[in-house]
């Protein structure tokens, strides 16, 4: 699947999360960061748009081990928001090998991703500070994501994998984000914040009589697949929609 250059560098970011295992529920993080709207940045190893203005096809690659001590970009004790169904090491597993995984595609190489916040010397530096300090032009991080994201609604729709997915993308996100301006919620009143990442039970993307978040185990699955009217309201005015279904 090609796509055009101005699609890819938002996708690409997403290559960088990776399901493990199952989890249910319904949640939905909400991260505020209205402190980054003046921020801008700039870096010496060009715009990730850039990088992919030639064409590549994100999708046919394949995963290879990173450089030591690369990886992983956070870790069950260092992100709070990873529930217990999808962090290996508490279930037991005594491996780590899995965690040093990238995504290499083969026609280019993506953006290297760093979830460090930047140091704390820099926090209030104003606008044009940041664009000439050495430490914002070197990085891609997630500072520069969440200001990609500014005003807008990113939303994970599907099962467990998608869930999962989200866990990790909030997980990437963030230790960029100062504690006071993270929120966790339900169902948020969205209009209180500049940004949000959403996930949305939908396991078939269209309605069923299993599609209840936690209660979604029946003898005779029934499926509508004429109707998706109950769920699309939900992400309706959402700016970007990455989507999975269960079969």
């Amino acid at each position: 699947m090609w796509l055009p250059p101005s699609s890819q560098s938002l996708l690409a970011l997403f290559l960088f999360v990776s399901a493990t295992i199952l989890v249910v529920g319904t949640l939905r993080t909400i991260v505020e960061f209205s402190f980054l709207t003046k921020i801008y940045f700039s870096t010496t190893h060009g715009d990730p748009a850039d990088v992919l203005a030639q064409g590549c096809n994100l999708f046919q690659g394949r995963w290879v081990l990173d450089e030591p001590n690369s990886r992983p970009l956070y870790t069950e004790e260092s992100c709070p928001y990873l529930t217990r169904q999808v962090t290996c090491g508490r279930n037991g597993r005594p491996d780590s090998l899995y965690q040093k995984w990238r995504w290499k595609p083969d026609a280019c190489e993506l953006p290297r991703f760093d979830p460090t916040p930047l140091p704390s010397q820099y926090a209030n530096l104003r606008s044009i500070d940041l664009i000439a300090s050495p430490c914002a032009i070197a990085r891609f991080d997630a500072l520069k994501l969440l200001e990609r994201l500014r005003n807008k609604r990113l939303m994970f729709v599907g099962d467990s994998i998608q869930r999962t997915q989200w866990e990790s993308m909030v997980c990437l996100l963030q230790p960029a984000v100062p504690d006071g301006k993270r929120f966790i919620h339900k169902d948020p009143p969205r209009k209180e914040f500049n940004a949000s990442i959403e996930f949305y039970w939908a396991p078939f993307l269209v309605e069923s009589n299993s599609d209840h978040a936690t209660k979604h185990t029946v003898q005779r699955r029934q499926v509508k697949l004429d109707s998706i009217t109950e769920h699309s309201q939900h992400w309706a005015a959402v700016d970007v929609l990455v989507f999975e279904s269960y079969v």
